[in-house]
């Protein structure tokens, strides 16, 4: 499959139609989203197949922010054209109208939601000096697969994952690691859909410095924090 390469300076739903029908499109197709600064540094983030606007939003938003954004802002059709209820945008000068959904409308839906419940949660924390590191877990996202998870923090405070698809007992293990041999952790999942702080757990690394991550409470994207001593 050729890759296929896109510029898009605002949040949006990427459509691509395939000529080639996949039975499992899940696991046939991976889609790439790559960020690349001004100096040619890269990072990929997630690109989704599903789920609706909402999942895609805090992918996006979680994904950018644990690989080192300095922001992220929220974007639906309606905002980006700012649709009016009475006087939509209408159309572009090439001649396409993306809709007519009204800025009144769209800034009330889901994702948008759970891209503030994100903002919450990183709000307790000095989250602009976060830095990446994709050395706290493995797998970790990398372009060669955005669909791994992503960690940053501050070290020796607190250490955020964000884990994009479902941690399930049959598929591949995820492990935190560069934790201090056999020190004991607080830990707790966060919901990334309703908000919902999980009970804090205590996170014992082993001899080498892993953890194992299990099954967070139901299936979906989550985000687990770590900090301090248990």
């Amino acid at each position: 499959m050729p890759a296929l390469r896109a510029t898009q300076n605002v949040v949006t739903d990427w459509a691509y139609r395939s000529a080639v029908r996949y039975g499992d499109p899940f696991n046939d197709i991976v889609l790439d989203v790559v960020i690349r600064d001004t100096e040619a540094k890269q990072w990929c983030v997630p690109a989704f197949w599903g789920g609706g606007g909402a999942m895609v939003q805090r992918q996006m938003m979680w994904g950018c922010m644990l690989c080192g954004c300095g922001g992220f802002t929220y974007g639906a059709q309606g905002l980006f054209q700012f649709n009016r209820r009475e006087e939509p945008y209408g159309y572009l000068p090439h001649g396409v109208c993306w809709g007519i959904e009204p800025w009144e409308d769209v800034y009330l839906l889901p994702g948008s939601d759970q891209v503030g419940i994100a903002r919450k949660l990183l709000e307790r924390f000095e989250w602009w000096r976060f830095e990446p590191h994709p050395d706290w877990v493995e797998p970790h996202a990398s372009q060669d697969d955005c669909f791994n998870p992503y960690a940053a923090g501050l070290d020796g405070v607190v250490r955020v994952f964000y884990f994009p698809t479902p941690i399930f007992p049959w598929t591949k293990p995820v492990w935190l690691t560069a934790l201090t041999p056999q020190q004991s952790y607080r830990g707790h999942f966060f919901d990334v859909v309703g908000g919902k702080d999980y009970p804090t757990f205590e996170i014992k690394a082993d001899s080498e410095g892993r953890w194992k991550v299990p099954v967070p409470p139901y299936g979906h994207d989550w985000v687990l924090v770590v900090e301090g001593s248990y």
